[in-house]
């Protein structure tokens, strides 16, 4: 961005301002976009399972839910357990 910037800009830095914003701002979204559900997702077989080992209500209704399900697109075994 400042490689590109007229020599104007340099005389005055507060024209690089709205740029800087919006790369913050785009790079704000890709965290909130990929890393965020990335990391929610990468530990929800564990909170999963801790949860159906510490509630048996909770896990009844795993076990109901079980068997019920089936796999819409293959033969994948049952969620993230």
């Amino acid at each position: 961005m400042a490689f590109t910037a007229k020599p104007d800009t340099w005389q005055d830095p507060s024209h690089l301002l709205t740029p800087a914003v919006v790369l913050v701002f785009v790079i704000g979204l890709m965290v909130a976009a990929i890393v965020v559900p990335a990391t929610i997702m990468g530990r929800a077989r564990e909170s999963l399972r801790r949860k159906a080992m510490n509630d048996p209500r909770f896990r009844d209704l795993l076990e109901q839910d079980l068997l019920t399900w089936h796999d819409p697109v293959g033969n994948a075994s049952y969620g993230p357990l």
